[in-house]
């Protein structure tokens, strides 16, 4: 739902496959670009309401947080670019981390997606996680595929996938989809 000629776009994707990267780039290229990191975001809320981190909040309070933080997105008048996960995976399964409130106002979803193999380096030169096995990385890919196609058909708003397995074309391929809307 386009409110006003602003878009909200909301670009998700498992972990490492550089989303933030991507749109770091974007951003030294389009500095108009307002991109919210919904991650962090959700952190700061946590902190400033539960005096909490976000996952240790329980299930109800984790969705006050959520709602909260799309409130502000809604209320907002310009361009906003979602930098976030679409599900959350940690201990509820494959939910979808954006509240309805948000959802019915998202007017492009894009999941960022690469292979297991180039997200297992990716993520083994970042970080000494546990959570480097193949499996874990395959069942991620999976659970944010399911979710963005949920999406797509649910609210009935474009979808598109890019493979970034090479930053390069992955920029070239947002550029695209962002002109085409007419964000930059």
């Amino acid at each position: 739902m386009l409110l006003s000629n602003r878009y909200i776009i909301a670009i998700g994707g498992p972990k490492g496959v550089g989303k933030s990267t991507l749109l770091k780039s974007l951003h030294s290229h389009y500095p108009h670009l307002q991109i919210i990191p919904v991650g962090s975001e959700l952190k700061r809320v946590a902190r400033a309401e539960f005096h909490k981190s976000f996952l240790s909040l329980p299930l109800h309070n984790r969705r006050a947080v959520r709602n909260q933080f799309a409130r502000s997105v809604v209320k907002m008048q310009y361009s906003v670019i979602l930098d976030m996960h679409f599900g959350e995976f940690e201990d509820e399964g494959y939910p979808c981390i954006i509240p309805p409130l948000l959802q019915k106002y998202i007017t492009q979803y894009v999941l960022l997606t690469a292979s297991p193999s180039t997200l297992y380096t990716r993520r083994h030169q970042r970080t000494s996680t546990s959570r480097l096995d193949l499996a874990s990385i395959t069942m991620n890919i999976y659970g944010e595929k399911i979710i963005y196609q949920e999406l797509v058909k649910r609210y009935g708003v474009p979808g598109c996938v890019v493979e970034n397995e090479n930053e390069a074309k992955s920029v070239t391929a947002i550029k695209r989809l962002f002109k085409r809307i007419g964000i930059i």
